[in-house]
């Protein structure tokens, strides 16, 4: 499991550990879905490459009442978003994590 360096001011996780090329040409480690408890928001971290790009994006209007991003997606309140969408969203995204 890799930590979230970017995340430096909230506790996070991730699973599945991704290696992936950047845009400068820089190898980058990387997890598929992450976790994160941040000051105001909880934030799931969902890829941000590859073909889960935007995964996120694409259930957007299915999440409820959450900010979405590229690749996460920030809620104040587990009740605040609907839970089987998300689900369905992580499933999707481990589906699409390459083999190693």
């Amino acid at each position: 499991m890799a930590a979230c360096g970017a995340a430096a001011t909230s506790a996070s996780s991730g699973y599945g550990d991704i290696s992936y090329r950047g845009s400068s040409g820089k190898t980058v480690d990387w997890f598929l879905v992450g976790l994160a408890a941040q000051k105001n928001y909880i934030t799931v971290f969902v890829g941000g490459f590859g073909d889960v790009a935007s995964l996120a994006e694409g259930y957007k209007s299915r999440l409820g009442k959450a900010k979405v991003g590229r690749s996460s997606i920030s809620f104040k309140r587990l009740s605040d978003i609907d839970l089987e969408a998300l689900k369905e969203l992580l499933a999707k995204a481990r589906d699409l994590m390459p083999s190693t």
